[in-house]
């Protein structure tokens, strides 16, 4: 939840990594809790540029962070910013897949 996510990270350091993305022809696909705070978030225009983002069913809350890029699937705590890399092709592309079908 973007509450959970602030509670780590400032609103500069969250347009920084967007930034990031963008310059580096990286997408964002955004799983977002469907409260208040969540609803205000999603409304950000930085989405557009880099992918989108959607509103979880209501009641349900995801406070991990799954990142993946090339063969690296990265799963990230928000609540304590404990983390895994796995570097395995298989791995990132199912995940790339499960994204794909969520879209």
């Amino acid at each position: 939840s973007p509450a959970d996510f602030f509670k780590n990270f400032t609103v500069e350091e969250n347009k920084y990594y967007f930034d990031i993305l963008k310059n580096n022809g990286g997408k964002i696909h955004d799983l977002i809790k469907n409260d208040a705070a969540g609803k205000d978030y999603i409304k950000n225009n930085f989405y557009k540029s880099l992918g989108s983002a959607k509103l979880l069913p209501e009641n349900f809350d995801i406070s991990t962070d799954i990142l993946v890029a090339g063969s690296k699937t990265a799963l990230i705590s928000l609540n304590n910013l404990t983390a895994v890399l796995i570097d395995n092709k298989e791995i990132a592309d199912t995940q790339r897949m499960l994204l794909k079908a969520m879209w």
